[in-house]
């Protein structure tokens, strides 16, 4: 029995003949559904097809034998072009309908069989050529249309500026710099720093872009870029109207990759919303230095760990292949930016060196390889350079005593050597910001090991190395010098232009470019994504210690071992976590005071859900009540948020990194521990308090902690970026706490600056490792 062709959700059966639905009630309509069957042949060949009459059989009628393009092979050919053909829009260019053949894949190979298809007349010549259709391969497409482009064309390509447009409800208009940048340097890649403005704005913004570019003689369209933008703080800010996430630090305590999949799920929608079709800086870095500033926006000091979330977030963002319904992923940094001298970031002059004096690059590399392996779409290399050393990557492939001392960006070793033929990838090199920038004359100049080069030669050792694009130029001006000065080549710049072609096809912008502004708002924060953005923060919250609870001490209607009593603290393990909500908006489990960086106008807003905010009282348990102090003192629990050390680098600028410090003595910040040392004194200035202390430490960098556990908390959180609504939510019960930590705190400053910079694991606390976290049940 061969293929039944039939409309979804219908089951025909023939020995009768019957035709019903699959929820079994007879057909009430008329149709003729194809079988191949021998069944009532008059003439011994196998078209026949049943006529459903409307009832519930159906009549078996001889149609003769299939003609060469309808038997199975050459219908199935025709119905997977049908099933792949993208949505088109032009606003300047026309679509063209045109017949696409093939030779016949059943029993006549010299049979044509054909089937007409949509495609977007891109240059306007009212012909279908090879890179319009999009039924040939992003490759085979790139080759066709890099014959028809300039080389001013083909430079453009290797250009990925920074946008400055901020559009907003009254202006979407592409502005002068921007459009200089697409008509006079043909540029097509962007990134995209407007965050603040309103989605539809931003939307319109994009769609404008695209339409600039369509104009134009080939019709080549943008490729709008973007930084994380769904966490905020230290130095990240959340774009507007986006969904709230945690940084990558909070995702990868989930221990849950499913988990990070969704989030890229959401971050691809949410991006293609306002028209963002690339996402930057998805982390395979590794957070060995506890010192080095990004690590918290890694997905934590584990590589197979760090493999696995990329993989996920990757999928997230691209799906099972680049497509219409895609964001093009690139993967940072590599061969990865965490092992950085010193724990300085490879963007200062002082952490210009990896360092593998642990000779760990393998690991280092190794958090890449299931990016490789799922189809990322681009990979940028590290800022530092591989300091010589008696270390070996890739089975020799890498030497650290003969590795050229210049930045990744410009060493062949690390691009072509390792990632080009080791890892075999073929996608788009995106330069970070600033490589080819003179060091200390642009906040991100970081031109490692070629510092005495013009740009136009450092651009050329980049491109040699195999580098396509450079992350920031706003110019063709170094790339044609280059090519005038014979230090590039046709060929690479073809090489360069062709992967960053071949993104765009693969990601249909050729075909269609556009989206629904006036949709982008629906698309944005839905509830779903706001849910799921939410259960990210609640499971990223980590509990580092968690101490019995006094005798008798909030056991709500038993002895403290009962289950599920909203007045018990611990909810049945006789741990001071838990607090018990009580009946949240009915009457409260428990009295608690907040300190440090709380907004105290939303948790008065939201109190009387977790229990009784005492910071306003007068009167506590009977008691009069008229200073902090007092009130602190009377409290079941004081909840204080603080920060982790920080002191700004004056060396890092306008990128406001922090110095090496892992303590609070030695950073400006050291006043973050005063409420811990109030709340103490107020405590222990009462011989009659109870008043348990539980600190949150909104991470950052991991960081040390022996000085909070000197002023001898009962409780003690760690989180990346979440609400006051999250702290308040795993701590009151209202839900489950299950984060781990994904990386080690370090033990103290000195054990952060005697460990390997690419070495995970070693100069830690002896408890606080990476997987620790204790966990509470919901009430």
């Amino acid at each position: 029995m061969k293929k039944l062709w039939i409309p979804l959700a219908v089951v025909l059966t023939w020995s009768g003949v019957a035709c019903t639905s699959d929820s079994g009630k007879p057909e009430t309509d008329a149709d003729t559904y194809q079988v191949d069957s021998t069944t009532g042949d008059a003439d011994g060949t196998v078209g026949d097809t049943i006529l459903d009459t409307g009832g519930d059989t159906g009549v078996l009628v001889d149609t003769g034998p299939l003609t060469e393009c309808d038997k199975p092979a050459n219908a199935a050919r025709r119905q997977a072009l049908l099933d792949a053909q993208p949505s088109i829009e032009g606003r300047s260019k026309d679509t063209i309908t045109q017949a696409i053949t093939w030779s016949s894949l059943a029993d006549d190979a010299t049979t044509t069989c054909s089937v007409s298809l949509d495609f977007k007349d891109s240059n306007d010549n009212g012909a279908l050529d090879d890179y319009e259709d999009w039924t040939l391969t992003p490759a085979e497409r790139a080759t066709d249309l890099l014959a028809r482009m300039t080389p001013a064309e083909k430079m453009g390509l290797m250009v990925h500026p920074t946008t400055t447009d901020a559009p907003s409800s009254s202006d979407q208009a592409v502005s002068a710099g921007l459009q200089s940048l697409i008509t006079s340097q043909n540029a097509r890649f962007g990134l995209n720093t407007a965050v603040a403005g309103q989605v539809t704005a931003r939307a319109t913004w994009a769609n404008n872009i695209q339409e600039l570019c369509e104009g134009t003689a080939l019709g080549v369209p943008f490729v709008l870029s973007m930084e994380p933008a769904h966490s905020e703080g230290n130095g990240r800010e959340k774009s507007a109207g986006f969904s709230k996430w945690p940084h990558e630090l909070g995702l990868a305590a989930t221990g849950d990759p499913a988990k990070v999949e969704g989030f890229g799920q959401v971050v691809s929608q949410e991006l293609r919303a306002i028209g963002v079709r690339m996402a930057l800086s998805v982390p395979a870095d590794l957070a060995t230095d506890p010192r080095w500033y990004p690590s918290q926006f890694t997905f934590g000091e584990d590589s197979g760990a760090v493999a696995d979330m990329v993989a996920a977030y990757l999928k997230g963002l691209q799906g099972e292949a680049l497509g219409q319904e895609s964001v093009a992923a690139v993967v940072s940094h590599f061969p990865g930016g965490g092992a950085s001298t010193g724990g300085w970031d490879g963007r200062l002059a002082k952490g210009k060196h990896l360092s593998y004096t642990g000779t760990n690059i393998d690991a280092h590399m190794a958090a890449f390889a299931k990016a490789f392996d799922g189809g990322v779409a681009g990979v940028m290399p590290a800022y530092g350079v591989p300091e010589t050393g008696s270390w070996t990557g890739l089975g020799g492939t890498l030497d650290g005593t003969s590795i050229d001392q210049v930045g990744a960006s410009f060493n062949s070793a690390i691009i072509t050597d390792a990632l080009r033929d080791h890892f075999q990838f073929d996608g788009l090199v995106l330069a970070p910001w600033g490589v080819l920038d003179d060091a200390g004359g642009a906040a991100l100049g970081a031109p490692w090991g070629v510092e005495s080069m013009t740009k136009a030669q450092r651009l050329a050792a980049a491109v040699n190395a195999g580098v396509d694009q450079f992350g920031g130029l706003d110019t063709t001006a170094p790339i044609a010098d280059a090519k005038t000065a014979s230090l590039i080549t046709d060929a690479e710049i073809d090489r360069a232009a062709g992967h960053a072609l071949s993104l765009m096809f693969a990601l249909g912008l050729f075909e269609d470019p556009y989206i629904d502004a006036a949709q982008a708002p629906a698309l944005v924060n839905t509830d779903t994504s706001y849910r799921a953005g939410l259960d990210a923060m609640n499971r990223s919250m980590v509990l580092l210690l968690n101490k019995n609870k006094p005798s008798g001490w909030l056991d709500g209607d038993g002895d403290g071992t009962q289950l599920g009593d909203k007045g018990n603290a611990g909810n049945g393990t006789l741990k001071v976590l838990p607090a018990p909500p009580g009946e949240p908006y009915v009457h409260a489990g428990c009295s608690y005071f907040i300190m440090g960086s709380f907004d105290l106008d939303y948790i008065r807003s939201v109190s009387t859900g977790y229990g009784e905010l005492t910071n306003d009282a007068t009167e506590i348990a009977g008691v009069a009540v008229t200073t902090a102090a007092e009130r602190i003192a009377n409290s079941n629990y004081v909840f204080i948020r603080i920060d982790a050390p920080y002191s700004a680098d004056p060396d890092s600028g306008a990128l406001h990194y922090s110095k090496a410090s892992l303590e609070y003595a030695t950073n400006d910040n050291a006043d973050q521990l005063d409420d811990l040392a109030f709340a103490r004194n107020a405590i222990d200035g009462l011989a009659t308090s109870q008043t348990q202390i539980i600190v949150i430490v909104d991470g950052g960098r991991p960081s040390v902690v022996s000085e909070i556990m000197s002023y001898n908390p009962s409780g003690l959180f760690y989180a990346w970026s979440v609400t006051d609504k999250i702290v308040l939510d795993v701590a009151f019960g209202i839900v489950d706490g299950v984060g781990k930590l994904p990386v080690g705190l370090p033990a103290s400053d000195v054990a952060a600056a005697a460990q390997s910079e690419d070495v995970a694991g070693d100069g830690q606390h002896a408890t606080f490792v990476a997987g620790f976290g204790l966990t509470t049940s919901a009430f």
